[in-house]
């Protein structure tokens, strides 16, 4: 074999190999991301600060990456590719494990993109190596060369590159886009429910991934920064010493600071010290937004059914005489949270029939946005178009300002899973 048919067939074996290669690297960062789902591994850190930030880089920086390491196989000198290997791997190592606050936020974005094609490069070029240095001891062992496909000694043009460089830019931004926003949404829902631990590490995250985003009309750090005074202030407080009391009253803040937190397993063990008796609607609603919090849905349900019979005994000693008097706003706000607890529980551990039941208690109860609003949840998840439909319009009715956006985002996912509904269509 002449010394330009084995550069023809070095280059051959290289594009073979690439392509192979491309789509090992692919599958295994797919199977990967799995894995680390089903472990629960969301955060990460680093650069990327999300698994799924960093698999999504990663995959569109795959196109790019494979032709770069098919044009390299055309280098007279095939060591500089496996220098580049080297170094890319070497430096998008590093940058993906440098903390994004760390970074220049002008910076962080390039930084990513950067990473993401090293990365991918020297993963495709190391499996490469691997793959045509199998296929070629197979052509040996057969006593056979490889076949040569004019085609295939041919670099890949610009508009390939180009497209593939299109790619590693928009992908990446649209998805960090839609998944800031996603961010955004979960944070208002944890700062409604005072779950201000969590809230700060989602917000951290979602201002490192995107440090230009904006939370409730102005720049996301200035939430962090005051979330990180608030949690600091609570932590201070939950960590000084509790004097032992009778009363259940201490124990029931102290519990409450730590749920805040997100030390929910602190916070079970401060009502569990709590004296003998102190069976209170309080410090069973607070158990059950625990378990509510930890998805224990069986227990969440116990503790709300319980606040809520505690609540009626009150309720009948407070009126002896039927109709005598309405229940006062505290004794209805507590009553309206321990059906919500129970229908929720009953619903997010798929018992649809009692959990309808519940909401519909909770309905004559509370005929407000928020009820209609759940209601529409509830019928959505047990795949009732029509009620769903019903009561997120009369949600945005009744309180068009706070459920304006948030249902014609429900009604967006009820025209996408029922696409067959007519009157859901329709806007009916």
């Amino acid at each position: 074999m002449t010394r330009y048919e084995f550069s023809k067939q070095r280059r051959a074996l290289a594009t073979d190999s690439v392509i192979a290669s491309a789509g090992v690297v692919g599958f295994v960062m797919i199977a990967a991301n799995i894995a680390a789902g089903i472990l629960g591994s969301d955060l990460i850190g680093g650069l990327f600060v999300w698994r799924d930030v960093a698999m999504v880089y990663g995959l569109a920086a795959l196109p790019l990456a494979a032709l770069t390491a098919v044009w390299l196989a055309y280098l007279p000198v095939p060591l500089i590719s496996t220098i580049l290997a080297v170094a890319g791997l070497v430096i998008g190592g590093l940058v993906a494990v440098w903390p994004a606050s760390a970074m220049p936020s002008d910076m962080s974005p390039v930084a990513r993109l950067a990473a993401a094609w090293a990365g991918m490069y020297a993963a495709v070029f190391i499996v490469s190596r691997g793959v045509a240095a199998w296929s070629w001891w197979r052509s040996r062992q057969a006593n056979d060369d490889p076949p040569l496909e004019q085609s295939k000694t041919v670099p890949p043009g610009l508009l390939p590159v180009a497209i593939a460089a299109a790619v590693l830019v928009a992908i990446p931004w649209t998805y960090v886009a839609a998944r800031t926003r996603d961010d955004l949404r979960r944070l208002e829902d944890l700062l409604a429910q005072s779950r201000l631990g969590e809230a700060l590490e989602l917000a951290v995250a979602a201002w490192q991934v995107d440090p230009q985003a904006q939370f409730d009309g102005r720049p996301l750090d200035r939430t962090v920064a005051e979330l990180e005074r608030t949690v600091t202030e609570i932590a201070a407080r939950a960590s000084a010493p509790l004097v032992a009391e009778d009363h259940p009253e201490p124990y029931l803040a102290r519990a409450r600071d730590l749920a805040i937190l997100g030390q929910t397993t602190l916070a079970l063990a401060a009502l569990d010290a709590a004296p003998r008796g102190s069976d209170s609607p309080a410090v069973q609603l607070l158990r059950g937004t625990i378990h509510e919090t930890r998805s224990q849905w069986a227990e969440g349900e116990a503790a709300y059914a319980r606040a809520r019979q505690l609540i009626g005994r009150e309720m009948r000693t407070a009126q002896p005489v039927a109709g005598s008097s309405p229940p006062s706003e505290e004794i209805a706000a507590a009553l309206t949270q321990s059906i919500t607890g129970v229908a929720f529980c009953q619903r997010k551990a798929g018992n649809y029939e009692a959990a309808a039941e519940t909401y519909a208690e909770l309905l004559v109860l509370a005929p407000t946005a928020d009820t209609h609003f759940l209601l529409a949840q509830f019928y959505e998840d047990a795949q009732a178009t029509e009620r769903a439909h019903q009561h997120v319009r009369q949600a945005m009715a009744l309180d068009p300002a706070r459920f304006g956006s948030r249902g014609e985002l429900l009604l967006d996912k009820l025209r996408t899973r029922h696409f067959g509904c007519f009157r859901v269509g329709r806007g009916e």
